[in-house]
């Protein structure tokens, strides 16, 4: 709902359908291989009306109770912007959103263009827990320059992130163009080359 790609299913929204309600699904994982926010959303097919209720699903909420309950409890009613974003918050929650905003430079507004994460090629191998670091660096000490604390998607809520204690293995190939070379681990880090020549051939 608030990302940029949505604007032409928002447009048929507004100009085809009446949303009746909408779930917002924020800080909870309802959906266990879904690691974005999620909605549901009900539509009729009439003339929109201004506004409609929504709710926003939240750690508040008990998994296996009534969704019926909660969203009676605790909707409000939501006005669409003329904008592409739609900000699923109540009143008070948009204000302070615009005031925050308004102060500071958005990352939409910098020439950057994210599309992923790192990727490993192999997480099972690159990805590690506090255990396995701590036993890496108790081996050889120089490990410590390539192993990286990371937060995940799942990781990162509203307003903060969850730090699960997890790590990355950072034996990169290196970037040409800004002259950074590639971590020979099997020369400059022999005991992290062990643990990732284990998961060979994945």
């Amino acid at each position: 709902m608030r990302g940029i790609y949505g604007e032409l299913l928002k447009k048929y929204f507004i100009n085809h359908l009446r949303p009746i309600a909408l779930l917002n699904i924020e800080d909870v994982q309802i959906f266990e291989e879904a690691t974005v926010e999620s909605n549901i959303v009900t539509l009729q097919k009439a003339i929109q009306s201004s506004s409609f209720p929504v709710v926003n699903l939240s750690k508040e909420y008990i998994y296996g109770n009534s969704l019926t309950d909660y969203f009676e409890s605790n909707k409000f009613q939501f006005t669409p912007p003329q904008t592409t974003e739609w900000f699923i918050g109540n009143k008070s929650a948009g204000l302070l959103k615009g005031k925050i905003e308004s102060a500071v430079k958005l990352l939409k507004d910098y020439n950057v263009r994210i599309n992923f994460g790192v990727k490993t090629g192999y997480n099972e191998a690159f990805i590690i827990d506090e255990k396995k670091k701590n036993e890496l660096i108790a081996a050889d000490n120089k490990n410590i320059e390539v192993i990286r604390p990371i937060i995940r998607g799942r990781d990162l809520k509203k307003y903060f992130y969850e730090f699960e204690n997890i790590y990355l293995i950072n034996t990169h190939n290196g970037i040409k163009s800004i002259g950074l070379k590639r971590v020979d681990s099997e020369i400059e880090y022999p005991r992290i080359y062990e643990h990732l020549k284990s998961f060979h051939p994945k």
